[in-house]
């Protein structure tokens, strides 16, 4: 715990001093953690570090059929304790409850904006949050079943600068802040004449084996968190690699 924790006040510290301006924390759609943490420790040290007073915690991912009601959390139509994560041979999920399993791991306050604040919309999601230990921290788990809610709770939170929780929340987030505008639909199909890069942040297991698979057809060009520190002579060595073996 204590090295998860040093090692992502060095990537938060990195990223400010890059001009990142928000953060997300990624965490995985089913809260995997230990009753020590990592989520929590994490979360309240990055509140330290940015001087949030409160950091959203919303895993919900419902395209992938991960949901949130009353603070427990769903794969599927099954509790997170019945989905088979029970039996996780690290960080088995024993809790469907994310309040409990987060307050037995945080320092700060740990509440819940549930789905009848949300549905209320973004006034009263506001509310609630501002009656989570308002003299003080706190961590927020947010209900959502759909897209919709994820868009609602993070509309109600596109001033602060610390959230967490799974992909679908940051990308939530990312269309709150306006950041590209409503994105078009497209098909991958559209593209199958085009040349093209595809950029993949991810390393879990099912990624790796996507990269491997597309390696053994196409140039697969990895970098390491390294290079970035020099963004501008890395963006014109990977636009000459690129041109060198598109057609």
């Amino acid at each position: 715990m204590a090295e998860a924790v040093e090692r992502s006040l060095a990537a938060l510290a990195w990223l400010r001093a890059g001009g990142a301006e928000r953060v997300v924390l990624k965490v995985c759609s089913t809260f995997d953690s230990t009753p020590e943490g990592n989520i929590g420790p994490v979360a309240d040290a990055a509140m330290s570090l940015l001087g949030s007073p409160h950091v959203v915690h919303a895993p919900a991912y419902p395209a992938n059929g991960r949901t949130v009601y009353q603070g427990h959390l769903f794969v599927g139509s099954a509790l997170l304790s019945e989905s088979g994560m029970e039996h996780h041979p690290l960080t088995p999920m024993t809790d469907p409850n994310l309040v409990r399993v987060l307050a037995a791991q945080a320092s700060s306050v740990v509440g819940l904006v549930p789905l009848q604040a949300i549905a209320a919309g973004v006034g009263r999601t506001r509310e609630v949050l501002a009656g989570i230990n308002p003299n003080g921290r706190s961590h927020v788990i947010a209900d959502a079943l759909t897209a919709g809610d994820l868009d609602l709770v993070a509309t109600a939170v596109s001033d602060g600068t610390l959230l967490a929780g799974g992909a679908a929340f940051g990308a939530a987030w990312a269309r709150a802040l306006g950041a590209c505008g409503e994105p078009a639909p497209a098909s991958m199909s559209s593209f199958r004449h085009e040349p093209a890069v595809v950029l993949t942040g991810s390393a879990s297991s099912a990624t790796r084996r996507q990269v491997a698979a597309f390696e053994s057809h196409h140039p697969v060009r990895r970098l390491t968190v390294e290079e970035l520190d020099d963004p501008v002579s890395l963006a014109r060595e990977l636009a000459g690699w690129a041109a060198r073996h598109l057609p």
